[in-house]
């Protein structure tokens, strides 16, 4: 996320305090998603932050903008839980892919672990916490450390390729 950051903020001219409330708003769309699916959050979000007049924090407080109207705010969650049905079908392709026929339920929290690895600082295409996730629940779910992280590979393999192929 930093290289992002820095990249655009070099190559497309974007202030880079811009790109950060974007990346920040992002993480916390991403946290709220996951709440959804785990049937954590439940009623109204409240957001409401009061800034100081500075430039970094009356510039990094307009990437949150989108907080402030709720239908662009459901609208973004919207469109977060259609990208995130669309992940866990092709992780369930990838399982089938190795002849597996897993519960449902196995890679919804496979996929939400590998989510939740997101929140945290990573190497370029979150290579490491991201496979060890997928491992980890695949493992308590008994299946063995090999084909878990075989599974974690190709998975990962399948999302980040594409992606960096087309830039």
């Amino acid at each position: 996320d930093l290289l992002r950051i820095y990249l655009l903020g070099k190559w497309e001219g974007i202030r880079k305090v811009h790109l950060a409330s974007v990346t920040i708003a992002e993480k916390i769309l991403d946290g709220i998603s996951i709440a959804c699916c785990m049937g954590v959050l439940n009623g109204s979000m409240m957001f409401g932050m009061t800034l100081a007049h500075h430039h970094f924090f009356r510039d990094l407080k307009k990437g949150f903008q989108i907080f402030r109207k709720r239908g662009d705010l459901l609208r973004a969650i919207f469109v977060s839980m259609v990208i995130m049905v669309m992940m866990l079908a092709t992780l369930i392709l990838c399982e089938k892919a190795f002849a597996l026929s897993l519960p449902l339920s196995t890679s919804i929290t496979v996929y939400l672990a590998i989510t939740a690895s997101f929140l945290f600082p990573a190497a370029p295409s979150h290579v490491g916490p991201f496979e060890a996730a997928a491992v980890v629940v695949y493992s308590t779910m008994g299946l063995g450390a090999e084909q878990a992280f075989s599974i974690a590979i190709a998975y990962h393999a399948v999302q980040a390729i594409p992606v960096t192929i087309m830039g």
